[in-house]
């Protein structure tokens, strides 16, 4: 019998193909989505970066955020990346 492990992960950038409103309204969405799931299935976990997204649900939808930081607290949530939007790592220089 072989073991698969998954990484949930969300990566959303709130100004790329859209309005920056909606954008932070889709980090929202996906936060809740993925909490959700995580209340129906203990054994599930989640990381998101985006400092941006968490302020965003910080100021105005301050009951997801609480979920958040339970779930963080259990260790089912991981805060990583530091930055505020996450950057696009994987371009590179353009030589001259």
């Amino acid at each position: 019998m072989r073991t698969f492990h998954l990484i949930s992960n969300a990566h959303i950038d709130p100004v790329w193909l859209w309005d920056w409103r909606e954008g932070l309204n889709e980090g929202i969405g996906t936060c809740r989505a993925m909490l959700d799931l995580m209340d129906d299935l203990p054994y599930v976990t989640f990381n998101r970066g985006e400092a941006a997204i968490y302020e965003h649900i910080e100021r105005v939808d301050p009951e997801t955020f609480a979920r958040i930081g339970a779930y963080v607290k259990t260790g089912r949530w991981d805060v990583v990346g530091g930055t505020y939007i996450q950057p696009d790592m994987n371009m590179r220089p353009r030589r001259h």
